[in-house]
């Protein structure tokens, strides 16, 4: 058995313990377990006994045929009867029966040695001292075995050691292998577990130390004499009962397990190591200061504190120019950037020349000095040896003493002469620093003036209303910037570097070397620019200047549009419109009087809306637009003003000159000036009123009277003409009035000779020749003319005369009937003779003329213009004859009959598409002979009789047009052909490979002919031609038959191609990829030629080719098969490829070599990880971290536990990284726990110094156990414990609320929104257990809660929840918002965990909206298990669900499939026995099983998840077997006062439970009251919208405060 492995509530058991021996102990000992009755009891509250598990455990190989018992112990019938049971049962129901304790215990207990035989097998199976405890305490004192003798795992070890050696000096030959690695250190210090022995009582005092006897009664651990002599201290033996026992070894066991005391002593060990190790570094370190610092030097320390003077004095002048610090001066872009800063960069760089060349010239010093050193000793041999006979001699040990520190001195100056180069390369570091300093310095100060707040900004704009807004614009500026930036680092890159000084050649030549030989590839000089441009401090202030730009011409831009943008109307008049133009046109007063008055508005505008302003660095200059605006709209206002003035002066003009022209005719044409004036005075007054008007226009718009002298004699003419004319006007009436008896007598007696003279024309008409038959048609046509030139034309001016008399005089006039019968006889007249003419001249031509010449089309248009000229003049009749009959209507009508009778003989040979062969058989019906080209008339025709064969000619012209329609549709089909091309492509901008483009003009014209083709061979008239047409029909059949293996041949080659292109996939299919170039070779051959030449006809004439694009096609299918096959070999090495297509399967595996390829895809395979990280090096292979999908401007990084190296096949490393995810996330999560903060509210730093991940897991963790804690106060009696805990979850909340008020970036502002809402459903769930008084852990108010908990035993993160248990999944999540948690949740995961726990699927089901499919995946989240989400359509198949099914199963993945029911019910059939399949699988807890005919590993982890809504239409019922596999769950409306509530949480508001009370009121209202249209939305999106907005106008109110 494994003792600590056991799930004990040691609390619980110490509880009722603690009540028992309360009177007997003095101090109360929360870990004191008391006494019981017997050992039994004891043993049932540690241990529960499963009768299976122990038959297995201790399976014997042979059972015994029969119990044999000795005779003397059979004392009693209840063992007789006993006995007699036990004959009767197997051996397995035997032992069986030990175990049921209620049972068989008591009989036990009072039987003498009844079960002598089961208990001397089950001594055989007793290990260690756990096995004999249990034995006792279950069995007591009633059984042959009275104790047992047991040793501790570390007196084993030795013992076994003991042995060993006696075996080796006994065989001198072999050598036994030792059985163990002896070594005491390896085990752990572990004095409760014990090992059962056999050894013999004289044996255990020869060659024990010490032992352990158990019985029932207790353990006793005793001493031997052999261990009393080697031990110092108390060896006295020590008896304990099993209940202490097995108290101490569970305390022991607690405490071992706590971490302080798990890792005391490695920890201890640890740190003294560590000490030791950081005094040796430091001792080293500080020797190597001693020997290589350069300021310890005497030769280099003084020259070093120069070369520190220099670099000051070099840091002094900056590349920035000082003119930037003149705040009220405000710059052009040029002067500031062109003129200004580029002469301060070159000042800056002459002075960083001078003083590097400085720093040069004082290291040349030290260099001569050092080196001088060097040959101060030879210069003074020399010297001695020059002037030896001069020089004293010196005491030998003098001598000596000064060779002795010569030598010293000259081995210091070497190893300073070897230490120029390194001190020289310093020297360089230093300059490099002080480069880099002073162009930080100089960015830094730039973008301080930038955020200063300027009078009249840095910068001048001008807004200009062409193509941009702002000259200079955004980019313009930002382009000044970024070079007037990169000229920095340019005059610090071209400042001269010490290191490659040719004065210091010689002496860093041979560092160059040193460097180079070690690393090749770098470069030995530091780039300046490099070191720069790489820097934090760079990027961040770039980023921020560049920031500041965009930010400040963004509001300069807002204010533009609120204000310049008013006047662009004026702009774009001023450009669009021209005066010249409107001039030109007519325009009334009011469109003029308009257009003043806008222009007016307008110069008020330009004078209130653009003036000067500054916003940030932009100083915004309206001056010159409004120089340009004014002037131009002063310039329109004048022109507007002459041209009225024009206009009005014309108008006067124009009335003047009308009214004195009416005053002359009023005079002199009495009678028709008098209806002009009458109706002319309304217009004239509407004039005159005009003028006026135009007058008070100018008047007030200007300021001035524009009348001149000329002008105002004018306007009082036209007054007074207009008076006069109404005078004179009534005058005339009055006149007319007087006379109008005598003057209408004398219009009755003209108008009465005016009738009878049109009376005489009329009778003229129908008399003489004009009714003659013999008359000549043309002599008739002159004569009406005549008639109507000299009479008619007359009549009706006269007509008109006399009707404009009768209305002057006040009468209304009467239509002249005699005028319009005269009219209506002359026309039908004319109108005979006419037609009668054009008869003649037809008649003459069709019988005369050559019959082919003739065109029927025109015969047949004048005949029926005839017919209905007849028609027409029959109705008429009475116009040419009194009588009703004319002789020329009557022999014109004859003569049109006839011809008419004729015409369908006309019309069937005059058919065009009558051929030679047609004319042949018609002069055979006609019983004549035929010759090509030989000419006939129609009167010839009539002649042989074709009248009488008028139904054969019309059939024989029926065949020629159904002849001819065929001949001319198969000329189209031919000339169509002869013009279609394929057009031909490269593919991919490869020159060698093409493809067919386009086929839709192709496809058209073939399914069309086709159409045609077999149309015409249905048609009667086919048979003379029908050659021809199946000719083409075979054509066609085989150029669509080539067409579709050739289209079939281009998909799979295109898929196929880029696929085999790639070297890993040639590798891996060698057999696949030398079939697919046989295919290619062909496929490019023949695309070659059809490019060449892409005329359709021609490239699909050949039936062989059809043959060869067959083979090739089921060539490619076939490497489609393998190609799927090997792409399931690599899914089935990892699953999670089961979520990605064959595509983006493929694009991962052609590109093995490049593992970053694969980063585009890892979004699929993972729940949330984006991108992986590579280390920095060029080419890297190593992955160091895993990056999250959102959000996107700062995804989450967290750094791998170990690195992956992205080696080998790519499925396998990918398998790495999942492996690699899981682990680090435990690493982090573990450590997260260990770090909690111990007060649990100052948790700041421990909130951001970890991923999102673990921060949530561990809450909940926390959570847990204060909740735990606080319900087991309760039930001790501490009525305040959750009230307390509750009160502590509400300061923890507003601590969070408060920290989201905070400048937060991205990332953290996310987690603490899903920590906010996490903590508040855990408050609520609190606050509801403290209403409902629990005060045990087994309430299900408590067990119902989603627990989390870091249970030692397993050392992993645990999620309970009712009787369920799952151990947290590490699926890598994220950073990103957590699903509000409402009582509808809990219902749903309730549901789904149970589910889960007894291997079955869940089945949400309820309304849109109503977080079905989001609840799921928050569950998903919550056990850190990879979800995915499929949406479901009756397009799905079975094939393509089994597939995915393969993958959730191997890879332990969640599917949630959304709107289920929506697959077809046959479909859903066959996944009810695939997820059958899977669920049998995992009850039977297999590791692999038959799927889809394949063997596969099974993850237990695996969940399918179905969500419907009943209520759309189209749904399907699912079958039972389908719904006997989920466990479904109603989900409706959900709370939206909660959802609020967290959610103003989350984003900053303390009170959020009042406010989003109001919220919800409002939108209720909102709901119930107002529009139920679709586009008014008063539900949950419309509430979220305007709480996140609520959150962002809030954290910009605390950033502004």
């Amino acid at each position: 058995m494994q003792f600590r492995e056991d799930h004990i509530d040691f609390k619980e058991l110490l509880k009722r313990r603690e009540q028992q021996r309360q009177n007997q102990l003095k101090s109360k000992n929360p870990f004191a377990i008391p006494l019981q009755s017997t050992n039994e009891e004891v043993y049932k509250q540690l241990y529960k006994f499963d009768p299976q598990r122990e038959l297995k455990e201790h399976q014997f190989n042979q059972q015994p045929e029969k119990l044999q018992i000795p005779e003397q112990q059979i004392d009693d019938e209840e063992t007789q009867q006993d006995l007699q049971e036990y004959e009767q049962m197997s051996y397995n129901a035997i032992v069986r029966g030990v175990f049921k304790e209620k049972k068989q215990v008591s009989k036990i207990q009072k039987a003498n040695y009844v079960d002598a035989a089961v208990y001397n097998e089950y001594v055989k199976v007793m290990k260690t001292g756990e096995d004999a405890i249990k034995f006792f305490a279950k069995y007591g004192n009633t059984t042959p075995i009275k104790f047992i003798n047991c040793i501790s795992k570390v007196a084993e070890l030795e013992l076994r050691y003991e042995n060993y050696l006696k075996k080796q000096k006994d065989q001198t030959k072999a050598r036994l292998d030792p059985p163990f690695e002896f070594n005491k250190a390896k085990e752990p210090f572990k004095p409760y577990d014990l090992i059962v022995i056999s050894t013999s009582e004289n044996q255990k005092e020869l060659t024990l130390k010490e032992y352990y006897t158990i019985s029932a009664h207790g353990i006793v651990h005793v001493y031997t004499d052999k261990a009393k002599r080697k031990i110092q201290g108390d060896t006295s033996t020590e008896v304990i009962s099993l209940s202490d026992w097995m108290h101490e070894s569970t305390m022991f066991n607690i405490i071992t397990n706590i971490q302080f005391f798990k890792n005391y002593a490695i920890t201890k060990i640890f740190n003294i190591w560590k000490a030791n190790v950081r005094y040796n570094m430091f001792c080293k370190t500080r020797s190597k200061l001693v020997h290589e610092c350069f300021m310890a030097k005497p030769a280099f320390a003084e020259h070093l504190m120069k070369v520190n003077e220099m670099m000051n004095e070099l840091a002094t002048v900056k590349t920035l120019s000082q003119s930037i610090l003149q705040t009220n001066k405000t710059w052009e872009a040029d002067d500031f950037f062109k003129t200004d800063q580029k002469k301060a960069r070159s000042d800056a760089s002459r002075h960083y020349d001078a003083v590097i060349e400085r720093i040069v010239v004082k290291l040349n010093d030290v260099c001569k000095e050092v080196i001088d050193r060097t040959n101060q000793n030879n210069i003074q041999e020399n010297e001695e040896a020059r002037f030896g006979q001069q020089v004293k001699q010196k005491p030998m040990n003098e001598v000596r003493k000064e060779a002795e520190e010569n030598a010293y001195l000259l081995q210091l100056a070497e190893k300073d002469k070897g230490r120029l180069c390194w001190f020289i390369k310093l020297v360089d570091y230093m300059s490099v620093e002080t480069l880099v300093k002073i162009n930080h310095d100089s960015m830094s100060q730039l973008l301080e003036e930038m955020k200063k707040e300027r009078k009249n900004g840095l910068f001048n704009t001008a807004v200009n209303f062409d193509v941009q807004i702002f000259n200079p614009d955004e980019k313009e500026i930002s382009e000044h910037l970024a070079l007037l930036l990169d000229d920095m680092i340019v005059i610090m890159r071209n400042v001269i570097r010490v290191i490659t000084h040719q004065t210091l050649e010689s002496h860093t030549k041979q560092l160059k070397l040193g460097m180079q030989t070690q690393e090749k590839d770098r470069e030995v000089v530091a780039s300046i620019q490099r070191i720069i441009t790489c820097s934090v401090e760079y990027k961040s202030i770039r980023e921020e200047i560049f920031f500041r730009i965009a930010q400040d011409f963004q509001q300069a831009e807002i204010y533009v549009n609120t204000n310049y943008m008013k006047c662009r109307p004026i702009y774009d008049f001023i450009n669009q419109w021209q005066f010249s133009v409107f001039e030109q046109e007519d325009h009334p007063l009011d469109v003029i009087k308009h257009h003043i008055i806008e222009l007016k508005k307008w110069m008020d505008d330009i004078n209130r809306y653009i003036k000067d302003i500054a916003k940030g660095i932009l100083n915004v200059d309206g001056k010159k637009i409004k120089i340009k605006l004014l002037p131009e709209v002063q310039k329109k206002l004048e022109s507007f003003k002459e041209y009225l003035y024009g206009l009005m002066q014309k108008k006067a003009s124009a009335t003047q000159n009308t009214l004195y022209t009416f005053a002359t005719n009023l005079s002199q044409k009495f009678i028709d000036a008098i209806a002009q004036a009458e109706a002319s005075l309304k217009p004239l007054e509407t004039a005159k009123i005009e003028v006026e008007a135009m007058h008070s226009l100018l008047k007030s718009k200007f300021d001035i009277n524009p009348l001149k002298s000329n002008d105002i004699v004018v306007m009082e003419e036209i007054q007074t003409e207009f008076q006069k004319l109404l005078t004179n006007v009534k005058e005339a009436d009055r006149l007319k009035q007087d006379k109008k008896a005598e003057m209408l007598a004398k219009l009755d007696a003209e108008k009465a000779k005016f009738i009878a003279n049109i009376n005489n024309v009329t009778g003229s008409i129908n008399k003489g020749k004009l009714i003659l038959e013999e008359t000549l048609p043309s002599e008739a046509i002159q004569a009406l003319q005549d008639i109507k030139v000299k009479q008619l034309d007359k009549f009706k001016e006269l007509d008109k005369s006399y009707t404009l008399y009768t209305r002057q005089m006040g009468l209304i006039p009467e239509q002249n009937r005699d005028l319009q019968e005269l009219e209506s006889t002359y026309n039908d007249r004319r109108m005979l003779w006419t037609h009668v003419e054009k008869f003649n001249k037809l008649s003459e031509d069709l019988y005369k003329n050559s019959f082919t010449t003739l065109s029927v089309e025109d015969i047949e248009k004048e005949m029926k213009s005839f017919e209905l000229g007849i028609l027409k003049l029959k109705q008429n009749i009475n116009n040419l004859s009194k009588e009703g009959k004319d002789s020329v209507l009557d022999k014109h009508a004859s003569k049109v009959s006839y011809v008419s009778n004729v015409m369908p003989i006309v019309q069937a040979l005059g058919n065009k598409d009558l051929r030679p062969r047609h004319w042949e058989r018609i002069f055979i019906e006609l019983g004549s002979q035929w010759q090509q080209g030989k000419t006939f008339t129609l009167q010839e025709l009539l002649a042989d009789g074709v009248m009488n064969k008028r139904d054969a000619m019309e059939e024989i012209s029926a065949k020629a047009s159904g002849e001819a329609s065929i001949e001319q549709q198969v000329e189209e089909i031919r000339s169509k052909w002869s013009q279609l091309n394929f057009i031909i492509s490269h593919y991919r901008e490869a020159k060698d490979k093409f493809i067919i483009g386009s086929l839709d003009d192709i496809t058209a014209a073939l399914d069309d002919h086709q159409l045609k083709v077999q149309t015409m061979l249905g048609t009667r008239f086919v048979a003379d031609i029908r050659p021809k047409v199946e000719e083409w029909e075979k054509k066609l059949v085989l150029i669509s038959d080539i067409i579709d293996e050739w289209l079939a041949c281009q998909r799979q080659w295109m898929y196929l191609e880029n696929i085999f292109n790639a070297d890993d996939i040639q590798k891996q299919l060698p057999q696949e990829t030398t079939k697919f170039m046989a295919v290619d070779k062909f496929w490019r051959e023949i695309m070659l030629k059809s490019s060449k030449k892409p005329l359709v006809q021609d490239c699909c004439k050949d039936e062989e080719l059809l043959k060869k694009f067959q083979n090739n096609n089921k060539i490619l299918e076939d490497i489609q098969k393998c190609l799927e096959n090997y792409l399931e070999t690599k899914r089935s090495a990892f699953p999670r490829f089961y979520f990605l297509s064959n595509d983006e399967l493929l694009e991962i595996l052609s590109q093995t070599r490049n593992p970053h390829a694969v980063q585009a895809h890892l979004r699929k395979c993972f729940d949330n990880i984006n991108r992986i990280k590579f280390s920095d090096i060029e080419d890297s292979v190593e992955i160091i971290a895993m990056q999250s999908a959102e959000p996107e401007t700062m995804p989450e990084l967290v750094k791998f536990s170990n690195i992956v190296m992205a080696e080998g096949p790519v499925e396998h490393w990918l398998l790495k990284i999942q492996n690699m995810m899981i682990k680090s996330l435990y690493d982090f999560t573990k450590k997260a726990y260990v770090n909690y903060p111990h007060d649990g509210l100052d948790r700041d730093a421990w909130l951001f110094g970890y991923a999102a991940q673990p921060i949530l897991t561990i809450d909940l963790v926390k959570w847990t156990e204060g909740c735990q804690d606080a319900i087991m106060k309760m039930n001790q009696g501490k009525q305040k414990a959750l009230t307390q805990y509750f009160d502590f979850m509400k300061e923890l909340i507003n601590r969070e609320v408060a920290i989201v008020r905070t400048d937060l970036n991205t990332l953290q502002r996310t987690l603490m929104g899903a920590l906010i809402v996490l903590d508040v459903h855990a408050r609520d769930v609190v606050g509801q257990m403290c209403e409902m008084n629990v005060s045990n852990l087994n309430d299900f108010e408590w067990a119902k809660q989603l627990r989390y908990y870091w249970e030692a035993d397993v050392d992993n993160c645990v999620v309970r929840q009712t009787n369920t248990r799952f151990i947290y999944g590490y699926e890598y999540l994220g950073n990103g918002p957590r699903l509000v948690i409402t009582p509808l949740t809990d219902k749903c995961y309730m549901t789904l965990t149970g589910a889960l726990h007894l291997n079955f699927g869940g089945a949400p089901a309820g309304p849109a909206g109503t977080g079905k499919t989001e609840t799921t995946k928050d569950l998903a989240k919550a056990l850190a298990v990879q979800c995915v989400v499929f949406n479901c359509s009756d397009g799905l198949d079975y094939k393509t669900m089994g597939r995915f099914f393969s993958g959730l199963a191997q890879c332990g993945a969640w599917a949630c499939f959304d709107e289920f029911n929506r697959i077809d019910i046959e479909v859903l059939s066959v996944i009810a026995q695939q997820i059958l399949t899977i669920q049998q699988a995992i009850r039977q807890k297999q590791d692999q099983f038959d799927f889809e005919g394949r063997t596969i590993p099974l993850n237990r982890r695996f969940g399918v998840f179905i969500t419907m809504n009943p209520g759309y239409a189209g749904r399907t019922e699912l079958p039972d077997n389908l719904k006997a596999l989920f466990r479904p769950v109603a989900m409706m409306i959900p709370n939206y006062g909660l959802i609020a509530e967290i959610i103003l949480f989350s984003e900053g508001f303390e009170g959020g439970r009042e406010l989003a009370r109001k919220m919800v009121n409002l939108y209720s209202l909102s709901s119930e009251q107002l529009s139920k249209q679709d586009h008014y939305d008063f539900g949950m999106r419309a509430v979220k919208s305007v709480l996140v907005m609520a959150g962002a106008s809030k954290k910009k109110k605390c950033y502004q405060t």
